[in-house]
């Protein structure tokens, strides 16, 4: 873990009226800075950036559904609607390339554009976004191959953990004293650790693993906007990345959770690269 080499006022604890002594934000000798108070993240990667509160902003405008292609391309149309029946046009597909199964994307309603060329390589992960009330995802966030990320529906910027009717589902099923939730840092992770407890597991049960939506400086808002989910469950392990922003937020994240935290050590940087 990088080392922390300075500190300074984070502008999300100064909004809100605190860090009066402006030493909340801490700042790694990578350039990383993180506040351990709120949350508040400021990456050196360029695939998100902070907002004026702090939280990484996804992209979330002009696209539209190319339902001739299947190519789910971001296109300047200005439509930010989401079309349940054409999301369900996309098919259901493994992600060999990031070792996730079929079965596993089917579980969690996942699809992919493919390449209009061969028809199977995929192109463009489709990951439902889903509101507690509702069981039909509202939303869609799109992984394009180079790590960009479009959110395209009604539910843009809301903290309903990735795979929540899944895990909701999961627990019910589960013995009341050994109802562990996991969370990851991001829906690849959640598929791989599904997969991966899944694959281990002598039971039929389907292990509960959700992921934070919004990366590693959301964790504290997403853990505190999830707390029934978190409240079924009798231990909760945070599968954070191993890095320096994934361990920040995991202590974050722990202290909003209590008792109940737990935290898994990753020898490589995520769930994923251990498949």
């Amino acid at each position: 873990m990088s080392k922390i080499v300075s500190d300074m006022p984070c502008p999300q604890c100064r909004e809100n009226g605190s860090d009066r002594t402006g030493n909340h934000l801490m700042v790694f000798a990578d350039g990383n800075k993180f506040c351990n108070r709120c949350g508040y993240f400021e990456p050196l990667s360029n695939d998100t950036h902070p907002s004026p509160s702090g939280h990484p902003v996804y992209e979330t405008a002009d696209m539209s559904l190319d339902t001739s292609s299947k190519s789910y391309e971001p296109v300047s149309t200005g439509d930010r609607s989401f079309n349940l029946q054409t999301f369900k046009s996309y098919p259901i597909k493994a992600l060999p390339h990031r070792g996730i199964e079929l079965e596993t994307c089917q579980t969690y309603g996942v699809r992919a554009s493919v390449s209009p060329a061969d028809g199977q390589t995929i192109q463009n992960i489709l990951f439902p976004i889903h509101n507690k009330e509702s069981e039909e995802p509202v939303a869609v966030k799109t992984r394009t191959p180079d790590k960009h990320f479009f959110i395209q529906g009604s539910d843009t910027t809301g903290d309903t953990f990735f795979g929540y009717h899944v895990a909701k589902e999961a627990l019910k099923n589960l013995p009341s004293s050994s109802r562990t939730l996991y969370i990851t840092e991001g829906e690849i992770d959640a598929l791989s650790l599904y997969q991966t407890l899944k694959n281990l597991s002598k039971s039929d049960k389907e292990p509960p693993v959700v992921s934070i939506r919004h990366g590693a400086g959301s964790a504290t808002r997403a853990v505190s906007s999830n707390r029934e989910l978190l409240d079924s469950a009798t231990k909760i392990v945070l599968v954070f990345d191993n890095d320096d922003a994934g361990k920040a937020a995991t202590e974050a994240a722990a202290r909003v959770v209590g008792t109940k935290a737990h935290v898994a050590t990753l020898p490589l940087k995520d769930v994923n690269e251990m498949l």
